[in-house]
């Protein structure tokens, strides 16, 4: 980011409670700069499997939601942030209302994973 211009970053899996408070560290150095930051909380794989060590949510939360222009979970990532069930359009509706009013921060919540022909997102 020193050595070339950079217009937006969006982050992926970041696995460890270490790189996710690098990257918060890295990015609250940058605020000024107004670099639009969108963060996709790689934390639950489709098998179900955790991408993401337990602590390390905790600081995505207190550290990088509050930097974000956009936070992107899907909805088993939605449901793990929220603590409750997201399976449809009325739990994804309700999961990004919640998500967005305790983090102040726009969320797209990503249903790709929705039983039926196509696949809607709610920002």
């Amino acid at each position: 980011m020193r050595n070339f211009p950079v217009a937006a970053v969006k982050t992926g899996l970041l696995y460890s409670t270490e790189i996710v408070e690098l990257v918060a560290e890295i990015f609250a150095e940058r605020v000024a700069q107004k670099i639009p930051l969108v963060i996709d909380p790689v934390m639950v794989a489709t098998s179900g499997d955790r991408l993401l060590e337990p602590g390390a949510v905790e600081i995505y939360q207190s550290r990088l939601f509050p930097l974000a222009t956009l936070v992107t979970p899907n909805m088993a990532e939605a449901a793990a942030l929220t603590n409750r069930p997201v399976t449809n359009l009325a739990e994804m509706r309700a999961a990004g209302q919640f998500l967005q009013e305790k983090h102040r921060t726009p969320f797209l919540i990503k249903g790709g994973h929705l039983d039926g022909p196509r696949a809607i997102d709610l920002l």
